[in-house]
């Protein structure tokens, strides 16, 4: 039983890396902001600076992530994007854990979980600082828990 939870550690591990290895692989650029990143960076330095919160377009959830990210690391360009690469990891978890729910299944939910990691969608939201794969995240997770909680 140990050894199986060893590999389960390993595979996870071994995920991680080549999840953040591809997927974080030149994040910096461009290093200037592009789409809607103008936006949340611009919201971000607003709250930080305590100048004014001019962004009432959405809620701030996702601004305060990023600001939280540039007080910690500094105001660069890959730092604007941590959030968003970290939810996309988050997703690529919950999409394991409710297909393993729903199937009983290792190796189904592996290939789901693969199957997300290759979709281009997804790649492009998780390498940029919007609010996109955060939302994902929270509403997988959201779903995880309906399912794991709930009597079928």
């Amino acid at each position: 039983m140990e050894n199986i939870k060893n590999k389960k550690i390993l595979a996870w591990l071994v995920t991680a890396i080549l999840y953040f290895g591809i997927y974080g692989y030149n994040l910096q650029l461009p290093d200037e902001m592009y789409y809607d990143e103008v936006y949340f960076v611009k919201t971000a330095r607003e709250i930080i600076h305590l100048t004014g919160y001019t962004d009432t377009a959405q809620p701030p959830f996702g601004k305060l992530l990023i600001a939280f990210n540039i007080l910690v690391f500094g105001d660069h360009s890959w730092v604007w994007r941590m959030a968003s690469i970290v939810s996309g990891f988050g997703c690529l978890v919950m999409i394991h854990a409710i297909t393993k729910l729903l199937t009983k299944s290792s190796r189904i939910a592996f290939f789901a979980a693969l199957l997300f990691s290759l979709d281009c969608v997804s790649f492009t939201q998780a390498r940029i600082a919007m609010l996109n794969s955060t939302m994902y995240f929270l509403m997988l997770l959201s779903v995880w828990f309906l399912m794991k909680h709930v009597d079928p």
